[in-house]
């Protein structure tokens, strides 16, 4: 994928992302139950009642679009994504922030 992007023929930014879109309150769900934790103990919240330092748009999805028309194959699903994540971090492959 990253050949065909540096080859030349495409320009700009692209973003890679898994396929598929959730709220932050629907990633906190998946990453609650890919852990083995409850996930119902999560509960949804508006922007409004989650204050963060800049302000955020109502949508801010985040699209591969480019990749795709660049010929890259779309990757895994997010929720796939997360529970491979959570399988790495909990067997030591990824270093904690």
């Amino acid at each position: 994928m990253l050949a065909r992007l540096v080859s030349g023929r495409h320009r700009g930014i692209f973003h890679a992302t898994n396929r598929g879109d959730c709220t932050w309150y629907e990633l906190a769900r998946a990453t609650a139950l890919a852990c083995g934790a409850d996930p119902d103990r999560i509960r949804p919240c508006t922007s409004a009642q989650y204050p963060r330092p800049a302000a955020r748009p109502a949508c801010s999805i985040l699209r591969s679009r480019r990749l795709e028309e660049a010929g890259c194959p779309p990757r895994p699903d997010w929720q796939d994504a997360v529970g491979r994540y959570v399988a790495r971090l909990s067997s030591g492959q990824v270093l904690h922030p």
